[in-house]
């Protein structure tokens, strides 16, 4: 056989070889590549229910979640009485011997009997529209008379259940999802977490208002090229009834 020959079949096969390599590692290094733009660059569009826990009707205060839930809607809504004596007056308290709430704000005594619509105040009868209750052995106190004695205010979400509680003094800050002129069906996705990775509890409307607990991350949820708006409102509820 002709040693040329012998080398030059060789070379070629060699060459091949080393063209498959290259090729291989391009395809390697271009999946690569592609997986970490993904991850990156690319947003969830996972859509998630929040849970909370498992609880019915959570209560929210700044932003963080009570331990226990309130029970009621609405006008009937009612809370914890450990929630009312850890964010509105830690002087309630609960008489078992008559199983009644007593509050003492600067100028009244009140007297709830659970499961009574007729309440004492300053020893003087008075009637509300819902009783405080007990259930599981848990105290429930209804949403008007915290109104009215310490202009706490409730807002309640139709979807999710959820109790956003406030009292007098707090500031409520309103953030206005993006606008997209352009895009006017676009909508913004509210997300669990700050990253364009975290599953969407919500996709609000543009313009829409939702309230801001506070900022975490680099705040790309409502980022827009007109800008977003804030607003924020002082809790000064007006002390109606129990005169």
């Amino acid at each position: 056989m002709d040693p040329t020959l012998y080398r030059t079949s060789s070379g070629r096969r060699s060459s091949r070889k080393w063209r498959f390599f290259f090729l291989l590692l391009a395809i390697v290094c271009g999946a690569t590549i592609g997986v970490y733009c993904w991850d990156k660059y690319v947003p969830s569009n996972k859509h998630e229910k929040p849970d909370f826990g498992g609880l019915a009707k959570p209560i929210f205060y700044a932003g963080k979640m009570m331990e226990r839930p309130a029970i009621g809607e609405k006008e009937s809504l009612k809370l914890p009485l450990d929630t009312v004596k850890e964010h509105l007056d830690p002087n309630v308290t609960y008489e078992s011997a008559s199983k009644s709430i007593i509050i003492t704000t600067q100028n009244k005594v009140v007297r709830l009997g659970t499961s009574q619509l007729t309440v004492m105040v300053n020893e003087k009868p008075f009637n509300l529209r819902f009783p405080a209750v007990e259930q599981d052995h848990i105290q429930y106190l209804p949403i008007d008379p915290l109104k009215s004695l310490y202009g706490a205010e409730s807002r309640e979400s139709d979807e999710t259940g959820a109790v956003l509680l406030f009292k007098e003094g707090d500031t409520i800050h309103w953030l206005k999802a993006a606008l997209y002129p352009d895009k006017p069906d676009k909508t913004i996705p509210l997300r669990r977490d700050p990253s364009i990775k975290a599953p969407i509890y919500a996709d609000l409307r543009q313009g829409e208002s939702v309230i801001l607990w506070g900022e975490e991350g680099n705040g790309t949820m409502f980022s827009s090229p007109t800008g977003t708006s804030v607003t924020s409102r002082r809790i000064s509820s007006p002390r109606t009834g129990m005169k």
